[in-house]
């Protein structure tokens, strides 16, 4: 079964609590998802996409109700 986690960010970098939680995460199950969401998060993205213990990153650009 794979973790996912919703990362937490400024639109440029991650915050250090998510690279707590992915650790966190990689402890539970070694498939770690991680779900980048927002407007112009594109660096954010990368930077999860980029993480060792992140198996694969989702990036949501923008969400229309």
């Amino acid at each position: 079964m794979s973790v996912l986690l919703i990362a937490e960010h400024n639109n440029k970098e991650l915050k250090s609590f998510t690279l707590n939680a992915v650790t966190a995460a990689s402890q539970m199950d070694n498939d770690v998802h991680a779900l980048v969401i927002g407007n112009n998060c594109g660096d954010a993205a990368k930077a999860a996409s980029e993480l060792p213990l992140v198996k694969k990153s989702n990036n949501s650009r923008s969400c229309s109700l």
